[in-house]
């Protein structure tokens, strides 16, 4: 929303005036993209790290096991039709 209502200024304002909407929006994409392949390759562990020098490490995996227990439990009741489904994704 934040971003929307950023480019909607930057496009429209009387002291920007930036008139070019698909150059904007590539170099949107390129940062993006940049910060993502950083935050991913050089910090894929920064929470785990974090909690550790916050001497939080078992609050924080106590929080993300119950996460993925809340998560799985609507998987207990697998559908067979679905899973087969599924299969007809899988590139042989």
């Amino acid at each position: 929303m934040f971003i929307i209502i950023l480019l909607q200024w930057v496009l429209s304002s009387k002291e920007i005036n930036f008139p070019y909407p698909l150059g904007l929006t590539l170099l949107h994409m390129v940062f993006s993209s940049v910060l993502c392949f950083v935050l991913t390759k050089v910090v894929p562990v920064a929470v785990f790290f974090l909690g550790v020098a916050a001497g939080q490490l078992l609050l924080i995996m106590s929080v993300i096991s119950f996460g993925v227990l809340v998560a799985s439990y609507g998987e207990i009741n697998i559908n067979w039709i679905g899973v087969y489904q599924m299969g007809g994704v899988v590139n042989w």
